[in-house]
């Protein structure tokens, strides 16, 4: 008797699957105000292991990308050590996964700003994201989630 589809294992380029299940991102939000990984983190991903692959909550790539309260970081030394704990609970459960990388905002709002920096310019040849929320919108559910 064959397996289903689903449970046969894949070849993506280089990286071969067990399976063809893959776990979209979700945001979970539980770094501290320094967008560590925790180990609540570590625990999550690791208990979801089984997954043919993974695909991690939006990790912001530098300071000026952090637009939620609770999302991870990765763009200093103590942040890749939390994700370096993941990823060996991760690899030590059998699993596999892909960091999913955030990207700054295009304007910021005084009020919903998480840091005292100055926002990366906007480059002639960035295309907009078809996922990106209008800021106004961003601060809105952020506000919503964090402060009410």
């Amino acid at each position: 008797m064959t397996s289903p589809l689903l449970l046969r294992p894949l070849n993506i380029g280089a990286m071969r699957l067990p399976n063809r299940l893959v776990m979209p991102a979700l945001t979970r939000l539980r770094t501290g105000p320094d967008g560590v990984p925790t180990d609540l983190m570590r625990d999550y991903y690791a208990q979801r292991a089984s997954a043919g692959l993974i695909v991690t909550e939006c990790t912001m790539v530098s300071p000026q990308a952090r637009g939620l309260l609770g999302c991870p970081g990765i763009y200093n030394d103590a942040q890749q050590q939390g994700w370096s704990k993941i990823t060996e609970a991760v690899h030590a459960a059998g699993g596999r996964y892909s960091v999913s990388r955030g990207m700054p905002v295009q304007r910021r709002i005084p009020r919903c700003s998480l840091t005292v920096v100055r926002p990366l310019p906007h480059r002639k040849t960035a295309r907009p994201s078809m996922y990106s929320l209008p800021a106004a919108r961003v601060c809105r559910l952020t506000h919503r989630a964090h402060w009410n």
